[in-house]
């Protein structure tokens, strides 16, 4: 059975390209959006396994939907994906209780050792450049 995943970025190169990558993964990406708004609406629709979200978008950020959709669900992994390297992002991705960061650019590869490892994992996972 395939994974289920939602891809949410403001810039949307990096939602079809993700997309794109995951889908050549082997995981079934039900929807696709552009600001923490979308990410809340397709969670809530199609409840995932995964959820990969940057950080900083317009209207609502990918913290505050992390937030939302963490209170619907403890079960989905999620994984920012974001350029921010900040002590603050790091230790409020701690506090979210999310899966894994993987920052700006990343290579297919480093997006594998990261779904790899957030499979087996229950810790946080920071997969620098």
């Amino acid at each position: 059975m395939k994974r289920t995943a939602i891809v949410i970025d403001d810039q949307r190169e990096i939602v079809e390209l993700l997309a794109e990558i995951l889908q050549l993964q082997g995981f079934k990406v039900l929807g696709m959006g552009y600001n923490g708004h979308d990410a809340i609406k397709l969670f809530e629709q199609y409840e995932p396994e995964f959820v990969f979200s940057d950080v900083h978008m317009p209207d609502l950020n990918g913290i505050e939907a992390v937030r939302k959709i963490r209170k619907r669900s403890t079960k989905v992994k999620i994984v920012l994906v974001t350029a921010d390297m900040s002590q603050e992002l790091e230790n409020t991705v701690q506090e979210e209780y999310v899966n894994a960061v993987i920052f700006k650019p990343f290579s297919i590869e480093k997006l594998n050792q990261v779904l790899d490892l957030v499979n087996s994992s229950q810790k946080l996972i920071i997969q620098k450049r």
